[in-house]
């Protein structure tokens, strides 16, 4: 009898989950090694204590393998329970699903309170400050003082040491200078020198670069003649080159993100005594190239790339093409000091380097690497007017030379484990830190809020209504949705521009319209080129899987939704689109004060959710103070309580002959609709001598909310409201 079997408290967190067991499951292939196979069985053995449905969980797991033998497997099942293998624990099957992408919910992590949270972060930060080299990747709630914690700690290594020298990288320059400002209050003896990039602002050939810069021509060389006799004629009073001086003195030199790809410049060759890479950058490292068509590479590498053949690429003569690309590149004859005419003249004139370059760069890494297989390189097919445009795409991973040999801190509250472990090797350490937050989550989920319905005017209509209805949100969307909310005047943020941005903090109510859905073809590519070197190819592909979900009050549900078959294709979406949203609902910084997150999208995300609500649900609770405010009473004939409430045809069927009943046996008047949590009463609007309550169950207005109630007063509804969202 199954309701016989108790809980097993296994060595990780209590009683065996067999809905999350099963989704880690997932993630492993049975067809793994014998040793492999054979211990993960003992652990569900052991950490369901042999129950039937631990035994489903390990059959339904093995029989998806090529090598499923029902006798083997009912063996392996009975030694177990000879207490055989009783060192295996769960977290055997735990681990090995992590280490092939799946990833526990965050909030299965332990959740500290704000100010331990706070002190473990301080404490790992200052640990990164010890040590001479590698990279430390620190995962903590945002708004918990990620950057404030690193501004303190390299203030007190500038009052130790007066010659410190540190680069902070951000996202962009409006980062840079909150960085700054933020440095003169919490650590102003630390000398800052903000390094930016050439633009029309400090450079008065800035046209000349970007055209430089399409011929992948070094700026530096060809146009400021830096380090040679000649130089631009504005170099004496170059803004850009002035940043030298600044960067000479500084103890902290901050840079974007594009730095850390490029070479040195301005900033000066010193190797600084610390690197900081303040959020995500992971864009820095990967290396897409543009379509190369089959034209455009050697004849004779055509048929090789197209079938794919790794022994006769082997064999190709990858020195002589390369040479013969290389005298075909006529480079301009540009003189710094040349009028800016001249050097446009000169660079119509160069000829562009074949694509294929790269690509046989590429393929030529691959076979020094020994791959088995071709990595670095994927075939591209893309429709047209003239038909199928056939070309193949180079895509790698390089991580920057600048963060050699030097101690790196990376502040990234959406990090990947695996995505950095492959990036920046096994040694990378990586902190997760999470903290009790303030926030209520309410998402509402409806195929209205996908990125393509919401370009169609019924979407954008619901969209509208619902965040009209909201007291003053700020509002975090997609750049395709800036229309609508500028019509509605509410204050709206793009997605894109939003890591580390403190703007919004104490606003107590945020909405997310939509979420982010990159094409699949893009992640895939990306995942491609971070795992290039891996010892298995990424698998293509995305497939209709069930994940399942759990809310904060641990109730669960399993809900069809677009995976990628590769688990670690997975991990960069989350990366991206996960990560990003929970980004979001931290922009108000619910660590400090009560907020309010509501998530209008069309599938369940992977976010720390109080209640989810039906559209019908919010439309309810929306409409009804409207009402009141237009009528003074709810409107209680069938068509009005179904266009305007949301009841089901049935129950106003019912409450409209209850309300014609009851008028005709206690006289006339409108009466008025008590609406409490699964249950409505009608009254009439006189002294209650002589009334008959009578109820019935509408589904309808249940929720897990606290209870909603009608009121005859406004006010009243107005503070039921206020209860409900918990803020103003």
């Amino acid at each position: 009898d199954l309701r016989s079997i108790k809980p097993v408290q296994n060595k990780l967190n209590g009683p065996v989950d067999l809905q999350e067991l099963a989704e880690a499951l997932q993630f492993i292939s049975p067809d793994i090694e014998r040793n492999l196979w054979r211990n993960n069985v003992w652990a569900i053995h052991h950490a369901t204590n042999g129950s039937e449905e631990g035994y489903k969980a390990a059959k339904n797991w093995s029989q998806r393998g090529q090598k499923w033998d029902r006798k083997a497997f009912d063996r392996i099942w009975h030694d177990a329970a000879k207490d055989r293998g009783r060192t295996v624990g769960i977290g055997t099957v735990y681990r090995l699903a992590q280490e092939n992408g799946w990833n526990r919910p965050w909030f299965d992590d332990p959740l500290l309170s704000v100010e331990d949270a706070r002190a473990q972060l301080q404490a790992s930060i200052d640990n990164a400050f010890t040590q001479e080299s590698g990279v430390t990747v620190i995962d903590a709630t945002p708004g918990l003082g990620k950057t404030h914690g690193t501004i303190r700690a390299i203030g007190k290594k500038v009052q130790q040491n007066p010659e410190f020298l540190a680069h902070f990288f951000v996202p962009e320059h409006v980062l840079g200078f909150e960085i700054a400002n933020t440095f003169r209050r919490l650590a102003p003896h630390v000398k800052v020198a903000i390094i930016e990039g050439r633009n029309p602002n400090n450079c008065k050939r800035h046209d000349l670069v970007n055209e430089l810069h399409k011929h992948k021509l070094s700026v530096t060389q060809y146009l400021c003649g830096e380090g040679q006799t000649i130089q631009c004629p504005h170099a004496k009073t170059c803004p850009y080159l002035a940043q030298r001086n600044d960067a000479a003195d500084a103890n902290v030199l901050v840079m974007s993100h594009a730095k850390l790809s490029t070479p040195p410049t301005v900033e000066g060759d010193g190797r600084p005594d610390l690197i900081v890479i303040d959020e995500n950058p992971l864009q820095e490292f990967i290396r897409i190239s543009k379509p190369i068509r089959l034209d455009q590479i050697p004849t004779e590498l055509q048929p090789i790339i197209q079938a794919g053949d790794m022994e006769a690429l082997r064999d190709f003569d990858f020195g002589n093409h390369l040479e013969t690309m290389d005298a075909e590149h006529r480079k301009p004859a540009i003189y710094p000091s040349a009028e800016d005419d001249v050097i446009r003249r000169a660079l119509a004139n160069a000829s562009e380097r074949n694509p294929a370059y790269i690509l046989l760069l590429a393929l030529k890494s691959d076979v020094e690497a020994g791959m088995p297989t071709i990595r670095s390189t994927s075939r591209f097919e893309k429709p047209t007017d003239e038909g199928t445009l056939v070309a193949w795409r180079t895509h790698s991973h390089k991580v920057p030379k600048r963060l050699d040999g030097v101690p790196v801190l990376i502040l990234d509250g959406t990090a990947q484990e695996l995505v950095y472990r492959e990036l920046l090797g096994p040694s990378c350490r990586i902190v997760k830190i999470r903290a009790k937050t303030q926030q209520t989550v309410i998402q509402i989920r409806d195929k209205s809020f996908s990125r393509s319905q919401l370009k169609k005017n019924p979407s954008q209509d619901l969209a509208r209504e619902i965040i009209s209805q909201l007291p003053d949100p700020i509002v975090f969307a997609s750049k395709q949705d800036a229309p609508l909310l500028e019509a509605l005047g509410v204050d709206y943020a793009t997605e894109g521009r939003l890591r580390g941005r403190n703007e919004w903090a104490g606003r107590g109510l945020s909405v997310q319209l939509g979420r982010m859905e990159p094409k699949e073809y893009d992640i895939s590519l990306a995942a491609k080129a971070i795992f290039f070197r891996a010892a298995t190819p990424v698998i293509e592909g995305f497939t209709t899987q069930k994940r399942i979900y759990r809310m904060k009050n641990g109730v669960r549900s399993s809900v069809s939704v677009r995976v990628a078959k590769d688990p670690r294709v997975q991990a960069y979406l989350e990366t991206i689109r996960e990560a990003g949203l929970t980004q979001n609902m931290h922009r108000t910084r619910p660590l400090n004060q009560p907020t309010t997150h509501i998530l209008l999208t069309n599938v369940p995300v992977e976010a720390e959710v109080d209640f989810v609500l039906k559209v019908s649900d919010l439309q309810s609770l929306v409409k009804i103070p409207r009402l009141f405010e237009r009528h003074g009473t709810v409107p209680t004939s069938r068509r009005q309580l179904i266009d305007h409430i949301g009841l089901g045809w049935r129950d106003c069927s019912r409450l409209a002959l209850y309300f014609k009943h009851y008028k005709e046996n206690w006289g006339g008047g409108a009466p008025f609709l008590k609406i409490f949590r699964g249950t409505c009463t009608a009254h009439k609007n006189s002294d209650m001598a002589g009334f008959k309550a009578v109820t019935f169950q509408t589904e309808q207005f249940t929720t897990p909310l606290e209870a909603l109630t009608v009121r005859d007063s406004l006010d009243e509804v107005r503070a039921d409201l206020v209860k409900l969202y918990k803020c103003p």
